[in-house]
């Protein structure tokens, strides 16, 4: 199955705008365990056709990064035993296993919005082998 999602509006201090560069406004394919995620989370209520995770007490999308972190990924962290990890490292995440089923850097380059490889050559060096 392939999914993608849009990138194309940004939520800052509660405020949906444009991202600030045209390179933010892109759609990423998604790795198979990110769409089996989301199957999984079709099936309950925390979820809607604007937002990927929604505020299970009022049923709206989170206006604040802070809210998500918080009552979503902080629990959720915690109830698998994982270390906090920042919800931006899940893109290194998204490159390091993209680079591991063979997908070409330049491909996961422009999936992360980069304009061309270098950062993933520094960073994502070793999954190129």
């Amino acid at each position: 199955m392939h999914l993608s999602y849009e990138f194309g509006v940004n939520i800052t201090s509660g405020v949906e705008k444009a991202p600030k560069t045209k390179g933010s406004i892109r759609t990423v394919e998604l790795h198979p365990l990110a769409i089996e995620a989301i199957e999984i989370l079709k099936t309950t209520n925390y979820i809607d056709k604007k937002r990927v995770f929604v505020d299970p007490k009022t049923m709206k999308d989170y206006g604040y990064a802070d809210g998500l972190r918080k009552y979503i990924w902080k629990p959720t962290l915690d109830n698998l035993k994982i270390p906090y990890r920042y919800p931006y490292q899940c893109r290194h995440t998204y490159a390091s296993m993209m680079l591991t089923e063979g997908k070409n850097p330049m491909w996961v380059a422009k999936q992360m919005g980069h304009s061309d490889w270098g950062m993933i050559r520094r960073i994502y060096g070793r999954w190129l082998l």
